[in-house]
């Protein structure tokens, strides 16, 4: 902290501005002692937000037990529990891929992956992420890039049979959204809801058709004076025409994003309300200073079962639809006019107050 220039081991951490903010603020602390105002942040982040919010709506005990909405007394890692039972897998197994990677899949390949569940990550977008991953992994080092497509795409494939087999409800959950676009897609409207506090979401992606724009540019990097003919091409939104596939695709992440932002909401209302009024907000990263970090977390637990107890987000997804009188699908020779509501679980949300690794 005296001489961050000359000493310089902090830029080895592993956020080394923050390390070296702290170093600072620890050495005005030994120079003053107590009582000290500290000016930093102090954060906690949610565990696998998109899946927290997912089994959060499914009241899905099993993932919501592995995301840390149930309370235990060692905090859970869903990305290390799915490459241990990768690990168990490839035990199983006995070509040569599966023999390369037994007891050497860790967290960093499964992260990326597992993290995407909620927003549909493709089998595709699967390989690429561990495929980068595999960029830095000792056990992937004398792998040519040849050999490390293979193995990813091998990887990658018992990722999603592992996941698969854990996130049954959370993917009845991912099927009844699309099935709910797909009657939006029918009668050629957006999607539409209201989320826990207030805010009205319009999910529409339409068809663009692109045009090629014939210009003039006047700038002085050609010389004064000097122009230049330009051609641009312009896509232009056809408001008549949704692209069905990008709705299908993009639901559940949207769905998942605005409760993402419902709850940062309510935390920020509920925190002013307690005379917290210092924030620092990254997606599902709250934090505040320490003086009012432990008030911070209650509030956030709170507010968690605060958004899913006021409104069923599933159940508002299908209220356009009724209140609109759209055209029926057809499902199995059954006509109604949105599919079924996929069966809850046993998840009690009121758990998530006493969680002490819910955001942590």
């Amino acid at each position: 902290a005296k001489d961050p220039m000359e000493c310089k081991w902090w830029v080895n951490a592993d956020c080394p501005w923050q390390f070296l903010a702290f170093c600072f603020e620890y050495q005005k602390y030994l120079d003053n002692g107590l009582p000290f105002d500290s000016n930093l942040p102090i954060s906690s982040d949610a565990t696998c937000s998109g899946l927290q919010h997912l089994s959060a709506m499914l009241k899905d005990p099993v993932v919501g037990a592995k995301v840390n909405l149930i309370p235990s007394d060692v905090r859970r890692d869903l990305y290390q529990d799915i490459a241990d039972q990768m690990n168990d897998e490839l035990c199983n197994r006995s070509d040569c891929i599966a023999l390369h990677w037994k007891g050497h899949v860790d967290r960093t390949l499964t992260k990326s992956p597992v993290m995407t569940v909620p927003y549909s990550v493709t089998h595709d977008g699967n390989v690429n992420q561990i495929k980068e991953a595999l960029e830095n992994h000792p056990n992937a080092k004398e792998l040519d890039w040849l050999e490390r497509l293979e193995h990813s795409r091998y990887l990658a494939g018992l990722c999603r049979d592992v996941l698969d087999d854990i996130l049954g409800k959370v993917k009845e959950g991912q099927k009844y959204m699309r099935e709910i676009v797909k009657v939006h897609n029918k009668n050629n409207v957006p999607v539409r809801w209201v989320s826990p506090v207030g805010f009205p979401v319009w999910m529409v992606n339409y068809k663009s058709k692109v045009e090629r724009v014939k210009s003039t540019l006047k700038w002085a990097g050609f010389g004064f004076g000097d122009t230049k003919r330009v051609r641009t091409n312009l896509a232009i939104d056809d408001e008549t025409t949704i692209k069905k596939v990008k709705q299908l695709n993009s639901i559940c992440a949207n769905v998942v994003q605005s409760m993402d932002a419902a709850l940062m909401s309510r935390v920020v209302s509920n925190s002013i309300e307690a005379e917290v009024d210092s924030f620092m907000m990254i997606h599902d990263s709250f934090g505040t200073h320490v003086a009012d970090k432990v008030k911070l977390d209650e509030i956030v637990r709170r507010s968690m079962v605060e958004i899913y107890e006021e409104k069923d987000i599933l159940d508002e997804l299908a209220s356009y639809p009724k209140a609109l009188d759209y055209k029926e699908i057809t499902t199995g020779g059954d006509v109604r006019w949105t599919p079924r509501l996929p069966l809850r679980g046993d998840l009690s949300l009121g758990e998530v107050v006493k969680s002490r690794y819910f955001f942590s």
